[in-house]
């Protein structure tokens, strides 16, 4: 039989979810003074042509990462593997066999972009430290570290930030450019690494036993044996991030590619904004996942439908009140269309997360990775058919519409299985 959580018990998760909200959202109001003093200070297009290449170099990183974080979160708490080994290998493993491919094709893209020759190498800078950085992200869940990893991730957002400050507004055209703001985000990421290493000793312990199975002394053959049982074991986790990063920022990626640098910086304002009050699903209902496991189905499906509705009151007043903060504090044009769209944008993720929990519960991981994978072509090529009409407001009504018509179809997957169509998991759906 199974109890009721406690009073103490209550407060621990809540000081957990407290912790782990301060990791993502204070990053995230760093980076929203930083680009409010650019835009302000130096121009929407300075952003904005900033933003095309950070949007390249993050592609990249999430490449090279390929499902680090959940593979070496597993072999940590369900293998018991020890960190500092672990996490060494895995990020040596990586820096190895993805990173001179994924850099390659990163200045390759940067080439047929026209940028110069100090930016490209400082992407190559930011992509190895970024690589080693990231490695830290299971280390940071499995001791749940929160508010060290918020530390070292506020800090390197904080160092651009301090630095357009220190150079203060532009008093002349190209006073602050794509190098300099390279630069400093290259500055920044090795503070995080640095603070990183710092606050995680156990990053640093030695091996007590036979080392992971990586393939760093087992000869050629056997390292290349087990760097392809390595990213194997990763390639779900990968697939599963590379489609939600891409389908929430496809998007993005055509408007940056469609646009002009000031629609760019404008549209990327905007929708960072939105998904920030989309992340609040996520906040409400994940750190209680092992709970919602437990339900049955009709109260997951009544669960659903409120909130739902709640995803309608966040998206109204959130989107309302986000809009009329970036006309004010931008000074950057905001539509009425703009507020509409920017609402059903927000909604749309309230029905996507409660659904999705129903479908893990009964084993359907394989169907939220086909409808993922549906969203981001879906989406992309609504976006290239759109912006060029309407612009950004297509660009959101795009994204807007394949992201109510997956909801529906998430709705539809989760009926089947609340009302007993699909009653047992399918064998060797996972």
């Amino acid at each position: 039989m199974t109890h009721p959580p406690d009073r103490a018990d209550l407060r621990r998760r809540a000081a957990v979810v407290a912790r782990h909200a301060v990791q993502r959202l204070l990053p995230m109001a760093l980076g929203t003074a930083l680009s409010l003093a650019v835009v302000r200070w130096h121009g929407a297009a300075v952003w904005g042509a900033w933003v095309a290449a950070l949007l390249v170099w993050q592609l990249t990183a999430h490449v090279v990462g390929w499902g680090n974080k959940d593979d070496v979160l597993r072999r940590l708490s369900r293998d018991g593997a020890e960190p500092g080994p672990t996490l060494r290998a895995h990020a040596w493993l990586r820096l190895r066999a993805l990173a001179p491919v994924a850099g390659a094709v990163m200045l390759a893209v940067g080439v047929a972009a026209d940028w110069p020759f100090e930016l490209l190498g400082l992407a190559a800078a930011w992509l190895v430290l970024r690589v080693l950085s990231q490695s830290f992200e299971a280390l940071v869940l499995h001791e749940q570290g929160f508010l060290r990893g918020a530390a070292a991730d506020a800090l390197a957002t904080l160092v651009p930030l301090l630095g357009v400050l220190a150079a203060g507004p532009s008093s002349g055209a190209g006073a602050l450019t794509r190098e300099l703001l390279g630069g400093l985000f290259v500055a920044g990421e090795l503070l995080r690494l640095l603070t990183l290493v710092g606050l995680f000793p156990a990053a640093r312990q030695r091996a007590t036993g036979p080392g992971p199975a990586t393939g760093g002394r087992a000869g050629r053959g056997g390292a290349a044996l087990a760097t392809v049982s390595t990213l194997r074991a990763g390639l779900p986790f990968f697939l599963v991030g590379a489609a939600g990063l891409l389908g929430s920022r496809v998007d993005l990626y055509c408007v940056a590619a469609l646009l002009p640098d000031a629609e760019v910086a404008r549209y990327q304002v905007l929708v960072n904004a939105l998904l920030w009050l989309q992340s609040v699903a996520g906040f409400t209902l994940t750190p209680f996942a092992r709970d919602l496991y437990r339900l049955d189905y009709p109260a997951l499906l009544r669960l659903l439908a409120r909130f739902s509705g709640l995803g309608v009151l966040v998206g109204v007043a959130g989107s309302a009140g986000l809009t009329a903060l970036v006309r004010l504090a931008y000074h950057l044009p905001m539509s009425a269309a703009l507020s509409v769209l920017g609402a059903a944008y927000v909604a749309q993720m309230f029905v996507h997360v409660p659904a999705i929990f129903m479908l893990y519960k009964a084993d359907r991981e394989r169907d939220v990775l086909r409808m993922s994978v549906g969203i981001l072509v879906v989406n992309g090529a609504l976006n290239l058919a759109a912006i060029p009409v309407w612009g950004v407001e297509g660009a959101l009504a795009a994204s807007a519409l394949t992201g109510w018509g997956a909801a529906g179809l998430y709705v539809r997957a989760a009926r089947r299985v609340g009302r007993g169509a699909d009653p047992q998991p399918t064998p060797g759906a996972r």
